[in-house]
């Protein structure tokens, strides 16, 4: 059991501690400006149409941005009166939603820039997976800007995020289960550890070792529900995306993309432990509620069982003292102490018994915590912390009425046999013409 809860500690703690070191690199990272490697498509005319395109996770160098890829060839030849100019943004493609909100942010001032240096221009921009999420959260204040013509997205999972509904677990999950982790996780682990041998030795150092697990327990319970609360509003707002125009998104989807079937399988486990975990939240709910309801009609004759408790231990002592002892005598001294017992355990319920049972559901709970954030962790480390807090999925389009170009089960084949489906949307040959078809249509 203790090898278990250590277990759980270590993974609860790495949880934590790879999202702080993933904001901070992730932030280092993107405050290093990439330049924006402009290619002219026709001349150093000012442009009278701009194609921004935006990479997605981990693409930064993707061909399909250069101009001389079969996207930018296509466009190109769509737009013979236009002078044209293709623009790739690339940011940092960290797969965190404080990557992609600060590579919006980036973005949302190059627009800005753009704008003002060719004020007759039309900008489009063109976003592959989770760069289309970057593209679109760029026009968070400029949605009513109509030289932005619109925005399309390639293969992009739209993650969204709702927030769970606090139940009794789920606040012992904030804070009752992280206490208990920091608790006897790290007492298992100095236990273990070479430490262990030199504690034992020195009674000193227990009294001092105890004291450091109960304010390190102390500081779990009070910062870390704070903490996750701070850094799920922070996420939540995060992840709003603006409302546009339907004709102003153009969503284009490939059969078997091996990102969505990544995200949609721990989206389906991450379902199923929600369920679990708002079934035992409803059932304890109402097992504290109707146990609440059976101490208040207690609670109304407290007094009175004050007096039959007193009574019952001057009657148990007088047994004692006085009685010759025998097993009769010990067994009524035993049942009379019993009932006072529990009659005082009932009365103290509303305090320590919640109390006590509080910790209990922490040890159930436990487990629970630790596995929504491995669940969540393939979305962003950051919904890895605060998935208690947050429901997150990654669907298909945003909300709202738009247009959607989904692919054929077996698109034109690709340049390269072993490109990914995910990578399809930007090389097939029919999605390559909607995309035109859709930005013609913008554009006149």
């Amino acid at each position: 059991m203790g090898t278990v809860i250590a277990i759980a500690f270590l993974v609860y703690l790495a949880t934590l501690v790879i999202a702080f070191i993933w904001n901070v690199v992730s932030s280092a990272v993107s405050s290093r400006r990439v330049p924006y490697a402009e290619t002219q498509s026709q001349s150093d005319a000012t442009p009278t149409l701009v194609v921004t395109l935006v990479h997605g996770t981990w693409a930064s160098k993707a061909a399909w941005l250069r101009e001389d890829s079969l996207l930018c060839r296509s466009i190109l030849a769509a737009f013979p009166e236009q002078v044209l100019r293709f623009v790739p943004f690339r940011w940092s493609g960290h797969n965190s939603v404080s990557a992609r909100f600060r590579g919006a942010q980036t973005l949302a001032a190059k627009l800005d820039a753009m704008r003002r240096q060719w004020p007759e221009a039309r900008h489009v921009l063109i976003g592959h997976s989770h760069g289309g999420f970057v593209a679109l959260s760029a026009l968070r204040g400029a949605t009513q800007d109509e030289r932005i013509r619109g925005v399309a997205c390639l293969s992009t999972p739209f993650l969204m995020a709702r927030v769970r509904p606090l139940s009794r677990l789920a606040r012992v999950g904030l804070n009752v289960t992280p206490a208990l982790l920091v608790a006897f996780g790290f007492g298992q682990i100095v236990v273990h550890s070479p430490l262990g041998p030199i504690v034992d030795r020195h009674e000193n150092l227990q009294g001092v070792f105890g004291l450091f697990v109960l304010v390190l327990a102390a500081l779990a319970w009070y910062w870390t529900p704070r903490a996750v609360r701070a850094l799920s509003a922070r996420v939540f707002e995060r992840m709003q995306l603006p409302e546009l125009a339907p004709d102003r998104l153009f969503l284009v989807r490939a059969p078997g993309d091996e990102a969505s079937a990544a995200l949609g399988a721990a989206q389906i486990l991450n379902f199923a432990v929600s369920r679990i975990w708002d079934r035992a939240s409803a059932i304890l709910d109402d097992t504290i509620r109707r146990g609440d309801l059976w101490l208040e009609a207690i609670g109304r004759i407290r007094w009175p069982l004050h007096a039959l408790n007193v009574l019952l231990v001057a009657a148990a002592v007088s047994i004692a003292v006085v009685a010759q002892k025998t097993a009769t005598t010990s067994i009524v001294f035993a049942v009379l102490l019993g009932i006072a017992g529990v009659s005082w355990g009932l009365l103290l319920g509303e305090a320590w018994g919640k109390f006590i049972g509080l910790l209990l559901l922490g040890v159930i709970a436990a487990p629970l915590p630790v596995l929504l954030a491995l669940l969540a962790f393939p979305f962003a480390p950051e919904l890895a912390v605060v998935s208690l807090v947050l429901n997150v999925s990654a669907e298909a389009t945003p909300a709202g009425v738009w247009t959607v170009r989904q692919l054929r089960s077996q698109p034109d084949p690709a340049p390269d046999s072993a490109t990914l489906m995910h990578s399809v949307a930007y090389q097939d040959a029919a999605a390559i013409a909607a995309l035109i078809e859709w930005m013609q249509a913008r554009i006149r």
